[in-house]
């Protein structure tokens, strides 16, 4: 079974840079696996989706230790989500060299699953889904697996459980997220009946 820093280590080695650019966008990567790898990762409501203080400890830990890069990018402007103009942080992790020697540890412990979990980020990468992309879907799919439970959910069922949890969402980032999903085989896209 694999643990929140094997989940960590598989998404850095699914980049062919073996960075990932962004607190949010590693975040929802992880989710995701954790989610198809049935592995409890800890992922509660958070401002920008499911969040994971177990996560981000895990990879504030990585980092001290050395075996990941943190560098924090600063731009002027307009900062995500929220559209305030202020200086706009992201930060950027790479594995270092002890964090390439960790990565092959890790995958030599369990090789079979960890190399799926790989897989599931390499897959939700070569999307192209930017961290708000990541974010719509991770908040859906979130709703879905604490909701639906297998059952259709409507654009308005799923905009109004998302305002119960603090986010607020959009026919086109609902419709975002959905495509992210379905393009994952995470959800079913189905048309609404005529009745």
């Amino acid at each position: 079974m694999l643990d929140v820093d094997d989940l960590i280590f598989a998404v850095m080695g699914a980049t062919d840079s073996r960075r990932v650019e962004g607190r949010t966008k590693l975040q929802k990567l992880v989710f995701f696996v954790s989610e198809v790898m049935r592995v409890d990762a800890g992922y509660r409501p958070h401002f920008y989706g499911p969040y994971s203080a177990a996560v981000s400890a895990a990879t504030e830990s990585q980092a001290s230790r050395g075996a990941l890069k943190e560098q924090v990018e600063a731009f002027p402007g307009t900062s995500g989500f929220s559209g305030n103009d202020a200086e706009f942080r992201r930060y950027v992790y790479e594995l270092s060299a002890e964090g390439q020697l960790a990565l092959q540890w890790r995958r030599e412990q369990n090789p079979a699953e960890f190399d799926k979990a790989t897989t599931i980020a390499q897959q939700l990468l070569a999307t192209g889904a930017d961290y708000r992309v990541l974010s719509y879907a991770a908040k859906l799919y979130y709703i879905l697996q604490a909701e639906a439970q297998g059952r259709a959910l409507t654009y308005e069922a799923a905009r109004a459980r998302a305002r119960e949890l603090g986010w607020e969402m959009s026919a086109v980032e609902i419709d975002q997220g959905v495509t992210l999903l379905a393009s994952m085989r995470l959800v079913t896209k189905q048309r609404p009946s005529k009745s």
